[in-house]
């Protein structure tokens, strides 16, 4: 007999006593390794292929709907992890792991749209005097005027939505609530 879950040539083993406990009469039954979730609802599903014609497919349309939805998730996931509830902020800032000729070509970009002079010498976010943190507040604004959706932060992958405010001292990052 074919198991959905079952992978070929293993078989459930007879009963037998408990490993724990040699002497122990009371028979257990070992299981068929578990397999993940995916794997589970691909199995099935070429299952049902192989059991039912095209025209009685449309039954288990609700497995086939599953399957679609857990194998097109992530983007969808990530998108509603950015989106906020309201009253809530979020601000663009670059990854950790953006390299420096990128958060250079990210303040040039921001900068020559928004207007960057709280970065500048003087200005209340020049310190701590470095590019993360002049890049950071230039996507951050940039952000901000453009709208506030995700795909105003984008930065060619180096940027992220965060919901932790940023700002620090005097200098206050902008948001959209």
């Amino acid at each position: 007999m074919f198991l959905p879950f079952s992978r070929p040539g293993l078989k459930p083993t007879a009963l037998k006593p408990s490993p724990n406990n040699p002497t122990d009469s009371s028979p257990s039954l070992s299981l068929i390794p578990a397999v993940n979730f995916q794997s589970f609802l691909i199995r099935f599903e070429l299952l049902l292929v192989k059991l039912t014609s095209m025209a009685d497919l449309s039954r288990f349309f609700p497995i086939f709907t599953l399957l679609l939805l857990q194998l097109s998730c992530s983007g969808i996931m990530t998108r509603l992890a950015n989106a906020q509830a309201p009253g809530q902020g979020s601000w663009c800032l670059p990854r950790p792991s953006t390299s420096d000729r990128e958060l250079m070509a990210n303040l040039i970009y921001a900068c020559n749209v928004v207007n960057c002079t709280a970065t500048q010498q003087g200005g209340p976010c020049f310190y701590p005097d470095t590019l993360i943190n002049h890049a950071s507040f230039a996507m951050n604004l940039y952000y901000q005027k453009s709208g506030a959706n995700y795909w105003n932060c984008d930065f060619r992958k180096t940027a992220v939505i965060a919901v932790t405010d940023p700002s620090y001292g005097e200098c206050i990052f902008e948001y959209a609530q």
